[in-house]
């Protein structure tokens, strides 16, 4: 073609501008994806360091509970051997506990 002024250039470029302008709104797209892909990223490694502790803390207090359990069990035996335990008995120990005791100065 050597008749140049036949080239519709004005459509040519209009076209050039549309796919320029179309490529930089996919590149903006792209760095907002990239973007919020860190993100969510971040937040689902939050999500598991929060699960992760709330599972240590569930352990932690079933190891609680169970000492808690057994500290009551303990205490209730405990309390059976002295209602079972004889007056005399009782007072029979007294002398042990008072060869025992220091006044507190």
């Amino acid at each position: 073609m050597k008749d140049y002024a036949r080239i519709n250039w004005q459509l040519h470029a209009a076209s050039i501008h549309e796919l320029e302008k179309e490529r930089d709104e996919l590149l903006y797209n792209n760095d907002v994806l990239a973007r919020l892909e860190e993100s969510k990223k971040e937040v689902i490694a939050q999500i598991e360091a929060s699960k992760s502790e709330g599972r240590a803390m569930v352990e932690k207090r079933g190891g609680l509970k169970a000492s808690y359990d057994q500290y009551l069990d303990e205490s209730a035996a405990l309390r059976s051997d002295l209602r079972e335990l004889t007056q005399s008995e009782k007072m029979s120990g007294l002398p042990n506990l008072i060869r025992g005791w220091q006044p507190s100065n």
